[in-house]
């Protein structure tokens, strides 16, 4: 094998250069993936883990805007309101059906 052809044969295999732009990005990339890795969340015997107790709101209503709860208020009524008249009406017809 003359020398120019060896050459080729190891420029073939070789890795192709990048540019410096390249590369850094490339390396952030992979610096990504790696801090942004799966990782095993310990177990509650293992020591390091602490179950957190829930935490409640203490904010009044829940912490619910007052307009919010307004508005809340006033759609429970509204419901409310359609519910009775429903009710009203198939009373009525259901009197209108018994008396034919």
């Amino acid at each position: 094998m003359s020398k120019p052809e060896q050459e080729d044969q190891e420029a073939v295999g070789a890795p192709q250069p990048v540019s410096p732009r390249t590369f850094e990005r490339l390396m952030a990339e992979s610096e990504e993936r790696w801090q942004n890795r799966p990782r095993s969340v310990p177990l509650e015997g293992a020591g390091d883990f602490k179950i957190m107790e829930p935490r409640v709101c203490r904010l009044p209503f829940g912490g619910v805007s007052p307009s919010l709860k307004a508005q809340m208020e006033r759609n429970r009524a509204r419901l409310e309101a359609e519910k009775r008249e429903k009710e009203q009406l198939e009373n009525q017809q259901h009197a209108q059906n018994t008396e034919l």
